[in-house]
């Protein structure tokens, strides 16, 4: 459902609310722009915990803890990032996505870091307050997103096997071991020349623990990540409950990538 209110938290005198079932918008865009972001958000939401809520056992936010979105066409209005230049951010002491779109509203950037905000406050609440995720896990989940939102508002969604095929062409074609990718920092999948493979790596693994022979690790890596939001991060917590070796995993994903890769 939508319905239309004054926002007094945007300082345009122009700003209104546009709630929608999961979520509180709040925006100065123009209406049209506004329902395909509604719209957008939406369809956003099915997807994540279509894809994430049952192996996860994510919380699942109801009309009193709405996650918030703020689109800001003004850029006089938009705030100060923690992170100069950043378009889109969010404080992890609100459940609050902050989006500048006072040029081009770059959707698939703020559909990966809309994922981010909702993993983490959905932890927050379903595993514990200090919600820890690995780099890798949250770089892949936001990948995945980005991957398959429209580049425009009111654009088709993508198909993630469409993404995980050419994720795992990246991923067939380098070096990377998935001991790499485990022990890597958030910066390694944002900046630097291999950004663009190890977000690949991620992307794919993550597909791996999802869907490989059928599911058969995503209950157990559900449970990692549940296990790891209160800090069990190791890598032989990951094989406790995938019931698998380290070098089962490299080789199974390797496999898993080889096959999409073909």
């Amino acid at each position: 459902h939508l319905s239309l209110r004054c926002a007094g938290l945007l300082k345009c005198l122009d700003a209104y609310e546009l709630p929608t079932t999961h979520f509180g918008l709040k925006t100065d865009l123009p209406l049209p722009a506004a329902r395909e972001a509604a719209t957008a958000l939406e369809r956003f939401h099915h997807r994540f915990y279509a894809l994430l809520g049952q192996p996860l056992e994510l919380y699942v936010f109801d009309e009193r803890t709405l996650p918030e979105v703020r689109i800001y066409a003004e850029g006089a209005s938009y705030p100060t990032p923690p992170r100069l230049g950043d378009r889109v951010w969010f404080s992890m002491g609100e459940n609050c996505l902050h989006v500048a779109a006072d040029g081009q509203l770059s959707l698939p950037t703020g559909v990966s870091e809309l994922s981010r905000q909702m993993l983490f406050s959905a932890l927050r609440r379903s595993s514990g307050p200090t919600a820890q995720v690995q780099p890798w896990v949250s770089a892949g989940i936001a990948d995945y997103f980005g991957s398959i939102a429209p580049t425009q508002l009111g654009g088709a969604w993508g198909a993630g096997e469409a993404a995980f095929g050419v994720a795992a062409k990246t991923v067939a074609a380098s070096k990377t071991t998935f001991a790499a990718l485990f022990n890597s920092p958030m910066n390694a999948f944002s900046n630097g020349a291999q950004a663009s493979e190890m977000s690949a790596a991620a992307w794919s693994a993550l597909h791996y623990f999802l869907y490989a022979g059928d599911g058969a690790l995503r209950e157990g890596f559900g449970r990692y990540v549940n296990d790891g939001a209160k800090g069990k991060l190791s890598m032989s917590a990951l094989c406790e409950h995938v019931k698998l070796k380290p070098e089962e995993i490299e080789s199974g994903w390797r496999a898993h990538v080889s096959a999409a890769a073909r």
